[in-house]
């Protein structure tokens, strides 16, 4: 691995909206320091499996809440969380309905604040 890469071994919640199967599948991905989830998911799309479905549209910013997920157990807003070597398990956002594996439907976007954030 070149200076500044990272290791990662993502956990991903999936399921199949069609059947409603819901498996996990582990991806080990490279991926740069300091990198964000969203990026990550990309990754594994684009590398290892075109069949995953994440929230790929949002503003970046982290005021929309179309990237919401979970992220080690908590809510979190894709575009904000910084991957780090080592382990991460990511699932759907809490409470909304899942429309296929990290994909969740909502009535609109909303401002999702994560866990323990105080800004």
């Amino acid at each position: 691995m070149s200076e500044g890469t990272i290791e990662v071994a993502a956990t991903l919640e999936r399921c199949d909206p069609d059947t409603g199967r819901r498996w996990v599948a582990t991806y080990r991905v490279p991926m740069a320091a300091g990198d964000h989830a969203l990026n990550l998911l990309a990754t594994i799309r684009r590398r290892h499996d075109a069949t995953l479905s994440y929230p790929a549209h949002f503003c970046k910013l982290g005021t929309c809440g179309a990237c919401a997920l979970t992220v080690d157990g908590a809510s979190a807003l894709g575009c904000r969380v910084i991957v780090r070597a080592g382990a991460i398990r990511i699932g759907p956002a809490k409470g909304r309905p899942v429309a296929a594996d990290l994909l969740t439907l909502a009535a609109r976007p909303h401002p999702i604040r994560p866990e323990g954030d105080d800004e």
